[in-house]
């Protein structure tokens, strides 16, 4: 009986920890960094490959894994016509509520955006405007010299996610 509880509280207590774990999406174009990652649980990432545009990596605790999600984009389908007849149903459906409450939840931790648009007069007639965003916000740059870099880091918990599915109403 023993043993139950105390494995019912370690369960417990792991998907507490899993709840409260920081959800980050860094997008870093500089270091050509792009991933999702559930701290010390998953990681997804997306790398370039020599043969391929580029192909995903998933690490899970201490096994990772690739996927060639490219890999089947330009073959025909192979459903059955009657499936295709059918009407699909849709499961889940966003709100606008549900859409703001999601984009207030996440956490900005680094924002950094070097831009050049390859147009001398709209590069000028956008300085203005990034010199304003830069003092006010920070992070904002442009440049005439076609470097074109943005770093950006979000920071999320599932719970906040979890959250707000629970309290919105549909």
């Amino acid at each position: 009986m023993l043993t139950w509880v105390f494995i019912i509280i370690l369960l417990l207590a792991l998907v507490a920890w899993m709840l409260w774990t920081p959800l980050v999406l860094n997008i870093d174009t500089v270091q050509q960094r792009y991933y999702l990652k559930l701290t010390g649980v998953v990681k997804a990432s997306l790398e370039p490959h020599a043969q391929k545009v580029a192909r995903l990596r998933i690490d899970v605790l201490f096994f990772h894994f690739y996927v060639d999600f490219l890999q089947n984009l330009g073959k025909p389908s192979t459903k059955k016509l009657e499936d295709a007849k059918k009407p699909s149903k849709r499961r889940f459906k966003l709100n606008l509520n549900q859409m703001l409450a999601l984009w207030r939840s996440f956490t900005l931790k680094r924002f950094y955006l070097n831009m050049d648009t390859g147009d001398v007069v709209l590069n000028a007639q956008l300085y203005p405007i990034f010199f304003f965003l830069d003092r006010r916000y920070g992070g904002f740059h442009i440049n005439f010299e076609d470097r074109n870099q943005m770093v950006l880091q979000l920071e999320n918990r599932p719970i906040r996610l979890l959250k707000i599915f629970i309290n919105s109403k549909t």
